[in-house]
This record gives structure tokens, sequence and C-alpha cells, in this order.
């Protein structure tokens, strides 16, 4: 059974894979790092007995053209394996972001009733940008400090493979520490994560309710809790600190050993005769800077845990099953008639669970009780019913919608930015502009849902003209609490806790004496 760590490791290489190539060149270049950092290792054998010790002046000339030289294609290494690594970590998050957002958008409206919107931005934009990060950094310390950690190895080993092995010792000794260390980030990465989401929801919260804690006198108690939630983050980022700080202290004091034990077997060799003093430093220089790799490569660990967190959260949602999928069979619809029978809801006489989603929704146009207007020009959000329609059909829409005359007075007519959510425009304006977008659809089948509850009689009265045009030549349901908005309806379909338990015209569910006459009674009393 794959633990989930390697599970995740292998579903985050899946989206790698296509940008494989990019990596191959980048591995390339990091070789030509490794190479210069060898090199400068090797050197100083020569540099020590030749220069140093034997004063050769031939070599003693040659010197600086060796230094620009490895400094050269140390440098330009560097840069190709940094940049093509970059750019394929940036392309994996792309395509990954990309996915995430493809799932959201096709979950079903359950998924949205339960979780909220704060916690799926905190998983778009936080545990991603997590994974950005260290995707961009870890990729190029990685395979360059890997790559140069063994290209050092090699040459120490060459140069005195006894030393090399003393100096080796101690690593064995380094891996508990680095394994439990990135277990506990890890996990406090985790819950940090969780905790962010919980403090991007209180910002949601608080945005989209401004008006009510202002009205209600509430500043003081929403800067109290996101207080209380920023300090609770905060204390799963103070751990990550914590352990992510131990580990290269820890590699340093367990190197000194190793260093030491060099030091003292080298300094033993190269009096005795046994190995030049060129020799002795040429190694003790392969060995210091293997060292240093090293440490980055354990803080490498820690981001990786760090990414392995939020990488579990990410395919989290993407696993989430859509809990309304098409049918295997369905078949796509062209335009339908909009004859609706409440039996098993079938459309045309077809059951509707036949016809793919996708072909369903474009023959139903919605006018919600919740207007929602994208933050883009009045143009966009009418043409968002049609994207591919006509000047004159858009002005058309408008006019039925009775929405043009307010739209040319606004400060730059069709293309005014109505702000988010439409907060620029009046109540009964945003829904106007709805019911044209509505109307520009052109679908057989229209959805009303408690389209005029939150409006003023005034704007009402406009949006009920509009909504008399709009509803002209469709099947038309009014999902409606106020019964006088559907007493003139051709049927009305009574539903109690989502079951159907009365149809007929408003005179027959009177004379029924049914849950609809009590309603009308209830209602008919209020209004007296």
């Amino acid at each position: 059974m794959k633990s989930k760590a390697v599970r995740t490791y292998q579903r985050l290489l899946s989206y790698v894979r296509p940008y494989r190539g990019r990596i191959a060149v980048s591995i390339l270049a990091s070789m030509g790092v490794a190479g210069a950092d060898a090199i400068l290792a090797k050197l100083v054998q020569p540099f020590i007995d030749r220069l140093v010790i034997a004063g050769d002046r031939d070599l003693a000339q040659w010197v600086p053209v060796m230094v620009i030289g490895v400094a050269a294609l140390k440098g330009s290494s560097m840069y190709v394996q940094r940049y093509f690594i970059q750019t394929s970590g940036q392309l994996t998050l792309r395509d990954l972001r990309n996915a995430l957002y493809r799932h959201l958008v096709n979950l079903s409206m359950r998924f949205y009733s339960r979780t909220p919107v704060g916690v799926l931005m905190s998983r778009v934009l936080n545990d991603v940008n997590v994974m950005q990060s260290v995707v961009s950094d870890v990729l190029v310390s990685a395979m360059r400090d890997s790559v140069t950690l063994v290209a050092l190895i090699g040459v120490a080993l060459y140069t005195d493979w006894k030393m090399t092995v003393i100096s080796l010792v101690v690593l064995p000794a380094t891996g508990a520490p680095v394994v439990l260390i990135g277990r506990k980030i890890k996990n406090y990465s985790r819950r940090g994560q969780q905790a962010m989401g919980i403090l991007t929801s209180a910002l949601e919260q608080t945005f989209s309710g401004i008006k009510v804690i202002k009205s209600f006198g509430g500043e003081r108690k929403a800067e109290e809790h996101f207080q209380d939630t920023n300090q609770n983050y905060y204390k799963f980022l103070r751990k990550i600190f914590k352990y992510d700080s131990g580990s290269s202290p820890i590699i340093e004091i367990l190197a000194a050993f190793g260093i030491a034990g060099v030091l003292w077997f080298g300094l033993e060799r190269a009096l005795s005769g046994a190995m030049t003093q060129g020799e002795l430093f040429s190694i003790l220089a392969a060995i210091l800077l293997m060292y240093a790799p090293l440490k980055r490569l354990t803080r490498v660990n820690n981001q990786i845990q760090q990414a392995l967190a939020a990488a579990e959260r990410v395919f989290d949602i993407l696993d989430e099953p859509n809990e309304v999928e098409d049918q295997p069979g369905a078949v796509a619809v062209g335009r339908l008639k909009g004859e609706i029978r409440f039996d098993q809801i079938g459309i045309d006489g077809r059951d509707l669970r036949q016809m793919t989603q996708e072909s369903l929704r474009k023959n139903i146009a919605l006018v919600d009780q919740e207007t929602f207007l994208f933050n883009d020009t009045v143009r966009n959000n009418i043409l968002y019913g049609r994207e591919e329609a006509t000047e004159e059909a858009l002005v058309a829409a408008a006019r039925q919608a009775y929405a043009d005359d307010f739209i040319r007075q606004l400060p730059e007519g069709y293309e005014t930015d109505i702000g988010n959510r439409g907060l620029n425009i009046s109540g009964g304006q945003r829904q106007r502009i709805c019911i044209a977008r509505a109307i520009l659809k052109d679908a057989p089948i229209l959805l009303l849902d408690e389209a005029t509850s939150a409006l003023d009689t005034e704007s009402e009265a406009k949006v009920q003209l509009a909504l008399a045009n709009l509803m002209r030549g469709r099947t038309t349901l009014v999902i409606a609490h106020r019964l006088s908005t559907i007493m003139h309806a051709d049927l009305i379909v009574v539903l109690d806790r989502g079951r159907i338990v009365e149809q007929g015209t408003h005179q027959q569910l009177l004379a029924a004496g049914g849950l609809y006459r009590k309603l009308y009674e209830m209602q008919f009393e209020q209004g007296r």
C-alpha cells in the first residue's frame, strides 16, 4: 500500500512530465555548475604544490585565466539551469491551477453550499502559491546541489578515499533528525494552510457583509475575530520556523565531527609524508564545499514537506466527486420547445436525465433573486447571455428589459464599468440588466427565482414590465413565496420539503383546501 506522500509525489510528477525536455536541459546545465565547483576543488592541489611551494611561474600566468574560465562556466550554466527549471515549475503549476479551476467550476451546487468561498480561495491561491515558491526554488536548489554534491564526493574519493569515507561517516546520523523535522514541518504546514483558509474566509465574510457590520456597529467584534484567527495562523507558522531553523545547526554540528576526523587523519598523513600538502588542502576544499550543498538539501527537504502538505490539500479538491454527472449515453439536444411535465421532471416528452447537462442549460435562462453581475462593463454583462450577439440584438434586449434608457445615462453608457457585483448601480437597475442578459440568451425555458422579492415598489413595477417581455413565448418556471406573483400562472405546483403535494390553477388549489389555501390565507391575513 503506497503512502499518501508517495502518491502525492507521483501525481505531481504527472503534471511535470510534459516539460521533461526543459528539465533535461536544466540537468545538463546543473552538471556545468557542479563541474565548476569540482574543478575549483581539484585545482587546489596544483595551486599549493606547484605554485605556492614549488614556485612555478608558468602556472602563475594561467591562474587568472583559469579563475575567469571557471567563473564563466559556472555563471552561464547556472543561468541556463535556473531559467529552464523555474519555467518548468511555473508551467507545471499553471496546468495544476487550470485543472483545479476547471474541476471546481464543474462541481455541483451542493458542494458550494457546504464549502465556504474563503476556503476555496485559499486552496486555489494560498496552497498553490506555497507550491509555486517551493517548486521554483526547490527544483533549482535540489538539482544543482545534488549534482554538485555527487561531483565533490567524486573529487574527494579520487584524491583520497580513506579521508572521504571518514568525512561521510556522519551522513547516516543526519537522516533521523532530517526525517523527523520534515514530518513536523509537513504536519504544521498543513494545519497552517487550514488556518489560512479560515483567515481568508474571515476576510471574505467581512468584505461581503460590511454593510451589516457597520449598521450593527460590529467593527470591533469583527476586528477581534480576525485578530484571533490571524494569531492562530501565526502559531502554526512559528512551529514551522522552529523546526526549519533547527535543521541547519544539526547538520553544522554533525559536519564538524566529520571535518575534525578528516583534519586529524589528514594532518597525520601530511606530516608523515604519505600525502602532499596540496592533496590535503584539495580534499579539505572538496569536503568543505560538500557540506554546503548538503545543508541546503536539508532545507530543501523542509520546503518539500510544505509543498506536499499544500499539494495534498489541492488534490483533495481535485478528488472531490461531482455529484451530478451526465448519464452514460446522454445526448446533446438542440433547441427545445419547453413542454415540461412534472412526472420524473420530463421535457418535450423526453427524460431530461438522458440529455447532457450542457445542452439542457443552453435551453434555460435564469433571473435570480440574488442578482449577480460581473465586475465588468454593462455591455459584457449583457453579452454573457450570448457573446456572439450583434449590437442590434444587444440594444433590443436592453430595451425589452427597460434598461436602455438608464444605461445610456451612465457615464460611459454601455461601456460603463458597474463595479464589484454591480454595486455602482441600483438594485432595480441590476435586475433589469440581468433580465436583458436572459432576453439576449433567447432560451425556450425561463427560470425566475424570487426575481422581484428584494425590490422596492417602483423598481418592482419596472422589473415586472421587463419580465412580461421576457416571459412572452417561453415556458416560465416562477419560484415564489409571495403568491400574488403566481396567481395567474397556467399551473401552480406546490412543494413541501422537496416533494410535490399539489398541482392546479389558483382557483383549483383554493377549492382543494390544502397547503396552498393555508399559505394563501396566511398571506391574505398578513396583508389586511
